[in-house]
């Protein structure tokens, strides 16, 4: 047994050679191409809440977005911007700025009251790999653009690509905070 393997071994060398050169080309050009999928721009974004606020002849959008990176290499936002009708664009206020108030205890009796100044996103917003975040994005455009009562097209700007995401309004807030 042991010589017909050594036998079959020293008559077929170089047919062994090259199935194993192929072999492990095939396994380095998948190693490549995963390496390359994994690393690519892909993230998510869902909107959780939005409040429109009239300020004389300013119009003030707070969007609840939650921003999911899903690829293995870090990703940073730069910047996001409003879309309206495909052909309007406004861009994202780039400073936090204070946007909500967040209040502690419900039951004032029992506790001591406290509350808590809630900012909006200050830009450029880091994120490392599978990392996920809430992020309240402020926008102040022109009082008398409408805005879509179903859905929001939003340009997300990175360091790698820019994407277009077409969000659902939801249809209820869901009290993630007092805005």
């Amino acid at each position: 047994m042991p010589n017909t393997i050594i036998k079959f071994v020293v008559e077929n060398k170089s047919l062994l050679t090259t199935v194993i050169a192929i072999a492990g080309f095939v396994l380095s050009l998948f190693q490549f191409i995963h390496s390359l999928w994994s690393k690519r721009t892909n993230i998510s974004v869902s909107l959780e809440t939005l409040c429109t606020l009239n300020v004389e002849n300013k119009k003030s959008i707070k969007l609840g977005l939650i921003f999911q990176n899903n690829s293995s290499s870090p990703i940073i936002i730069t910047k996001v911007s409003l879309l309206l009708n495909h052909r309007a664009s406004y861009s994202c206020v780039l400073t936090h700025r204070w946007v909500a108030e967040r209040y502690y205890p419900k039951h004032n009796e029992t506790d001591i009251p406290i509350t808590e100044r809630i900012f909006s996103a200050d830009f450029p917003i880091s994120l490392q790999s599978s990392q996920g975040i809430f992020e309240i994005v402020l926008f102040d455009i022109p009082a008398n653009i409408k805005l879509s009562k179903d859905f929001i097209t939003l340009k997300i700007i990175t360091n790698k690509k820019n994407k277009i995401y077409t969000l659902q309004v939801p249809k209820e807030s869901k009290d993630l905070l007092s805005i």
